[in-house]
């Protein structure tokens, strides 16, 4: 099993690989990709790290990514960041703190929607990828190497 936790951001680290139960780190099989590199995930590099962790897997392995996503309408987008931004407020973040938050989506960080991951996921060689939850925007997705 490979777990890929994108954030839309990358450094090359290390693939978290469960196997037998235990958790073991191989190196340079796979990217972590981090919150705390500034810069924006381009589609090849995005492609790239979905591929090492399909090189990393064996034949029945399952790979796991958790991501943002972008919605498919723009009134969507708008519901979302509106009920993103309302919740933070109710849960103790200042109004404008809020919104500077909010503001980051199209600037900071550069989400695709659900199908493109799908449609990554399968350019990268996986033979069953589903979309397992998704909750407004963040969503997990899940493909099986064969």
């Amino acid at each position: 099993v490979c777990f890929l936790y994108p954030f839309l951001r990358y450094k090359p680290l290390e693939a978290f690989i469960l196997r037998n139960s235990y958790l073991r780190i191989y190196r340079k099989k796979c990217w972590i990709l981090q919150d705390s590199d500034s810069r924006r995930l381009t589609e090849k590099e995005r492609e790239s790290a979905v591929k090492k962790c399909f090189q990393a897997l064996k034949a029945g392995g399952y790979f796991f990514a958790f991501e943002n996503i972008a919605p498919c309408s723009e009134a969507a987008r708008q519901l979302f960041l509106d009920r993103w931004r309302n919740y933070q407020i109710e849960h103790g973040k200042e109004r404008e703190e809020a919104g500077a938050h909010i503001r980051r989506y199209g600037k900071d960080y550069f989400p695709i929607t659900a199908e493109e991951h799908l449609r990554l996921m399968r350019r990268c060689g996986f033979s069953a990828e589903e979309l397992i939850w998704m909750s407004y925007m963040q969503a997990g997705f899940m493909g099986i190497k064969r």
